[in-house]
């Protein structure tokens, strides 16, 4: 008689299964947290790295400005003069003043001093220049964004006696148009980053 062998493979039960899926679940949420974590932290080091890139050419804009400041005042657009340098508390406009050294690669023929100024509107800092230094009555300033996210900007002046004003020129000075102060310090708040503090010499003192 011949025998016949019979074979049974053992399976997976369900409950063995179940174990086995829970322990993929698990791995698979703990690999992506981590995952999760990491483009977090990445995302996030951009957003930083992205807003100080921001803040450093601000400060290298205004600082470049300042250092550039000259002594000459301009002629508003109703025929009254405004001395070299103003500043308001407040106002639409801050800070205001000539500089030179403005760029002319085209060689086009124009004057290298350009009135410029800042502004804070709607939590944002602004840069204003001006086509001509003596303006027409239909003058409008180019207005370019240099800093978002800005609660308060202070600005104070340092006069000859080595006193703060926060506006220029003070009420007392003498000739108002040609006077400009040692120094000026700038103040900017922010949501995120606090408060920035910068201390500028103008080159005439």
């Amino acid at each position: 008689m011949r025998m016949v062998s019979v074979q049974t493979t053992a399976g997976f039960t369900l409950f063995e299964l179940l174990v086995a899926m829970s322990i993929f679940a698990i791995v698979s949420y703990m690999a992506y947290s981590g995952l999760r974590s990491v483009m977090d932290a990445k995302t996030r080091n951009e957003e930083v790295a992205d807003r100080m890139g921001e803040l450093q050419l601000a400060l290298l804009r205004i600082g470049d400005d300042v250092q550039e400041f000259v002594p000459r005042p301009i002629r508003a657009e109703y025929g009254n003069t405004i001395g070299a340098l103003i500043g308001a508390e407040l106002g639409d406009i801050r800070l205001e003043f000539t500089r030179t050294g403005r760029r002319n690669p085209a060689q086009t023929p124009r004057s290298i001093m350009q009135r410029v100024a800042y502004s804070l509107s709607e939590e944002t800092l602004f840069r204003l220049t001006w086509p001509t230094l003596d303006r027409a009555q239909d003058a409008k300033p180019v207005r370019s964004a240099l800093l978002t996210q800005v609660d308060k900007l202070d600005i104070r002046y340092l006069d000859a006696n080595d006193q703060w004003q926060t506006s220029w020129p003070p009420p007392q000075i003498a000739n108002a148009l040609l006077s400009m102060p040692r120094a000026v310090e700038i103040r900017i708040h922010t949501e995120d980053m606090g408060t920035i503090n910068r201390f500028f010499i103008l080159p005439e003192a």
